[in-house]
C-alpha cells in the first residue's frame, strides 16, 4: 500500500465501531511479533496517561521531557488533531507516510486472518494502538508516552505491563459507554493503576477520587495526589520523589501547570534525575489544537483566532478560564461543532460568556452532530447554521467580532487547520 492506500485502509476499519476488551487487541499485537515489547526486559518504559481531559497535553509533556532526557521516545495520541500520523510519533515528530504505510501493510494481513475467529475482528482503535507497538519496536523505543483512548480498564492501550501510570482528571464524558456517574467512570479510568507502582492522580471530585484510591489500595500502588503530595509553589514543583525548581510549561492553559506537574512528578518517580531535561522539555512542549493562537486575515481585517479541542462541560470550563485570563473582558466569534454522545446544553452554558455570536459548523465524522440539532443551545446569542466548516470560518472570520474562537471538537479544529479558508487567511496575515 501507498500512504493514501493505507489511511483508506485503516479508515475502512471505522464501521465496526468499538469493542472495549483487551483479549482480541493483545492476540493481534502478539501475532504482529510485538508481545515482547508489551512487557519484560525488551518493552520500553511506559508512562500510561488516563482522564478525562488533559490526556493529550499531560503525554505530550512527557513525550518532550523524555527527549530531552535523551531516551529513545514512541508516543501515542488519542485523537489526532490535523495529521493522522499524529497518533504514533518517534520523538518529537511524526512517523514519515512511508514508514505509516510499511507498517500498516505489515499488519493488515493478520488483522484479516483474525477477522473470521472467535475473538471477531480487528477495530479502527485496536489496529491504530498496534501500528503503534509496531512502530515502536522497529525504532527500538526505551520509553514510551502512552495516552489512553477510552476509559482504562479495556482500552486497547491497557494491554502493556508495567507502566507509570497518571489519571489527570474525572468528569461526565462518554457516559453511554464508561458509566454515568463520576465514580462509575473513575473505575474504568483506574484500569491503568499496576500493582507496586505510584499512581499520579490530579485535582478532581471527591467521588471519583475515593474510587481511585480504593482501587490502588487493592492493588499495592502509592496514591500520588496533586495538592497533597504533588504541591506547586510558585514555579517550584514539590514531590514525594524531589522537588524541581522553575518548572514553566511550554503550553498555554487553566490546567497547564497543574498536568505538568503530573507528568514531571511520574517522570521522577521513575527514577530521572536530571531535572534540567525536564525542565527544559516540558517549557517546549508544544501540541497542535490546545489554546493555539493564530493570525487569520478575513474581508473585515487581521483577527486573532484561538483553536481549542475541548469538548465536554470540563474542558470548556477550563478554556474560558484561560481565555478571560488572556483576552480579559472580550468576546468572540464562536465556530463550534460536536459529536454524538457529548452534552451540548453543558458545554454551550460555559462557553456562552465569551461569546459574541455562535458559528455551528458540520463535522466530516461518522459521529457528528448535524449542526442544526444545536442551534436552539444559542440562547439569545446570535447564531447561525452552516453547510460547511469553510463556511462557519469564513463568516466567523468577516464577523464585527474582534477575536474568533474554534472549540467544540479536536476533528472539528482538525478540519478547519486543514481547511483552504484557513491555509488563505494564514497566508494573508501580515508577518510578525
Amino acid at each position: 500500500m501507498n500512504y493514501a492506500e493505507a489511511l483508506a485502509y485503516v479508515g475502512g476499519l471505522e464501521s465496526r465501531g468499538w469493542k472495549l476488551g483487551l483479549e482480541r487487541v493483545r492476540s493481534f499485537v502478539q501475532a504482529t511479533g510485538g508481545g515482547d515489547r508489551l512487557e519484560g526486559p525488551s518493552a520500553p518504559t511506559y508512562f500510561h496517561v488516563a482522564g478525562t481531559n488533559g490526556k493529550g497535553s499531560t503525554t505530550a509533556f512527557l513525550q518532550s521531557a523524555l527527549v530531552e532526557l535523551g531516551e529513545v521516545t514512541g508516543a501515542f495520541f488519542s485523537p489526532y488533531v490535523v495529521d493522522p500520523r499524529e497518533r504514533v510519533q518517534i520523538g518529537r515528530a511524526l512517523i514519515s507516510e512511508a514508514e505509516f504505510a510499511e507498517v500498516v501493510t505489515e499488519l493488515a494481513p493478520i488483522a484479516e486472518a483474525m477477522a473470521g475467529d472467535e475473538l471477531g475482528p480487528i477495530t479502527e482503535f485496536e489496529f491504530k494502538t498496534a501500528v503503534g507497538f509496531a512502530t515502536w519496536a522497529r525504532h527500538r523505543c526505551t520509553a514510551v508516552a502512552l495516552e489512553v483512548g477510552l476509559g482504562g480498564n479495556y482500552d486497547a492501550t491497557n494491554i502493556i505491563g508495567t507502566s507509570y501510570p497518571i489519571i489527570v482528571s474525572i468528569g461526565l464524558d462518554h457516559m453511554h459507554i464508561l458509566g454515568d456517574t463520576l465514580g462509575k467512570i473513575a473505575f474504568e479510568k483506574a484500569g491503568v493503576i499496576r500493582s507496586g507502582r505510584p499512581v499520579m492522580i490530579g485535582e478532581m471530585p471527591g467521588e471519583a477520587r475515593d474510587v481511585i484510591e480504593a482501587v490502588a489500595r487493592e492493588r499495592g500502588a502509592e496514591v500520588v495526589r496533586y495538592g497533597r503530595e504533588i504541591v506547586r509553589e510558585g514555579a517550584d514543583v514539590k514531590t514525594p520523589f524531589g522537588t524541581i525548581r522553575d518548572l514553566r510549561p511550554g503550553l498555554y492553559g487553566d490546567r497547564m501547570e497543574h498536568n505538568a506537574a503530573l507528568a514531571a512528578s511520574a517522570l521522577l518517580a521513575a527514577g530521572y534525575e536530571d531535572h534540567l531535561a525536564i525542565r527544559r522539555g516540558i517549557a517546549v512542549t508544544t501540541i497542535p489544537g490546545r489554546f493555539q493562537v493564530e493570525q487569520l486575515a478575513g474581508s473585515a481585517g487581521e483577527k486573532t483566532v484561538v483553536l481549542d479541542g475541548g469538548h465536554n462541560p470540563d474542558a470548556a470550563r477550563h478554556f474560558v478560564r484561560a481565555f478571560a485570563e488572556r483576552y480579559p473582558n472580550r468576546t468572540a466569534a464562536v465556530v463550534t461543532g460536536m459529536l454524538q454522545g457529548h452534552d451540548p446544553e453543558a458545554f454551550f452554558r460555559e462557553v456562552r460568556p465569551i461569546a459574541r455570536e455562535f458559528h455551528l459548523s458540520p463535522i466530516d465524522f461518522f459521529r457528528a452532530r448535524d449542526p442544526q440539532t444545536l442551534a436552539e443551545y444559542g440562547a439569545g446569542i446570535p447564531t447561525t447554521v452552516h453547510p460547511s466548516v469553510e463556511s462557519a470560518l469564513s463568516s466567523a472570520l468577516e464577523s464585527s467580532a474582534e477575536l474568533v474562537v474554534v472549540h467544540g471538537s479536536n476533528y472539528l479544529v482538525g478540519e478547519v487547520i486543514r481547511s483552504e479558508t484557513f491555509r488563505r487567511a494564514q497566508r494573508s496575515a501580515k508577518p510578525d
